[in-house]
């Protein structure tokens, strides 16, 4: 940011945490959030649904409460600067 001319750059950041009944809902949401594989050399071909299932298994035994409910962590990062005044 200083190099782009900024004076007093400050950086912030939150992070939440939010809960989940399945792996799927928790999809949805990064979805949403833009968060997919903007690669342009991804690969185009569909999940099986045995390796969604699967993920949905391992995550579920990673990342579960005590309640069944599956836990994701974001971090927001939050940058600002002031341009100097003429």
């Amino acid at each position: 940011m200083q190099r782009a001319g900024f004076r007093l750059p400050v950086v912030d950041l939150d992070r939440v945490t939010a809960r989940y009944d399945t792996l799927f809902g928790l999809v949805a949401d990064l979805r949403a959030m833009g968060a997919t594989n903007s690669l342009t050399e991804r690969s185009r071909k569909p999940l099986r649904r045995a390796a969604l299932l699967r993920a949905a298994q391992t995550y579920g035994e990673t990342f579960a409460d005590p309640d069944g409910r599956l836990r994701a962590t974001f971090d927001i990062i939050w940058l600002s600067g002031w341009a100097p005044e003429d």
